[in-house]
């Protein structure tokens, strides 16, 4: 599986998109631990998953 992620991974943007997974921007933002009182800026915002993961990191 340590092998095969990064795999996947590098395959989905060769269609000039990118998709992270969400246990990938779950663990991310955990990592980041983002608080109230701060700015969090996702500049590749596609679908908003760190944008969405953060909300939920921070209301819980």
């Amino acid at each position: 599986m340590y092998e095969q992620l990064p795999r996947d991974l590098e395959a989905a943007g060769n269609a000039g998109e990118f998709y992270s997974p969400r246990t990938i921007t779950e663990f991310m933002v955990r990592m980041i631990n983002p608080r109230l009182s701060e700015k969090v800026l996702d500049l590749a915002c596609g679908t908003g998953g760190f944008l969405s993961s953060s909300i939920e990191h921070i209301r819980t």
